[in-house]
């Protein structure tokens, strides 16, 4: 899936990147809804040290001055972040849906994406309220106007 529009939303201040979203229209009318996870399980191999450890740990620690991850940061900061331009690892679940949001088709399976920006809250909300957009994607095969135009669709959608 690295062809398609991948793009991030997360908070201002996040380091790791373990999420994103791409949205296709399709000839019939539905939409491919995607939601990509970072694959870490490629990396961290079941029942290691590495593995058990994050077990112990259960999530990422989201403190008021400092941030405790569950993985070490050359992992979910590095590796598995999914970071614009570069190809990365992931477990998607596509829903084909029609234009009233209801889901007519799943797939679940593991891909290779390449988002194409990192996207804010703030960001993703001046989308949504028609405001030009501050970040420009990583790809020159991706428009800011075509991400606008996806986040509005699954504004719409959701």
């Amino acid at each position: 899936m690295r062809q398609d529009r991948v793009f991030t939303i997360d908070p201002d201040t996040a380091k790791d990147f373990d999420d994103a979203l791409s949205i296709k229209k399709n000839e019939d009318g539905t939409y491919d809804v995607s939601v990509h996870i970072a694959d870490v399980s490629h990396f961290v191999k079941p029942n290691s040290a590495l593995d058990r450890d994050a077990k112990k740990r259960a999530t990422s620690v989201y403190l008021i001055q400092r941030a405790v991850p569950m993985l070490p940061p050359a992992l979910s900061e590095q590796i598995c972040s999914l970071v614009p331009g570069e190809d990365r690892l992931a477990f998607s679940a596509v829903f084909t849906m029609n234009e009233d949001g209801k889901v007519l088709k799943k797939w679940f399976g593991k891909t290779v994406i390449r988002s194409c920006v990192r996207l804010t809250y703030r960001n993703a909300q001046d989308a949504i309220d028609g405001k030009p957009l501050s970040v420009v994607p990583a790809s020159a095969d991706h428009e800011t106007m075509d991400v606008i135009h996806d986040i509005k669709i699954l504004n719409d959608l959701a």
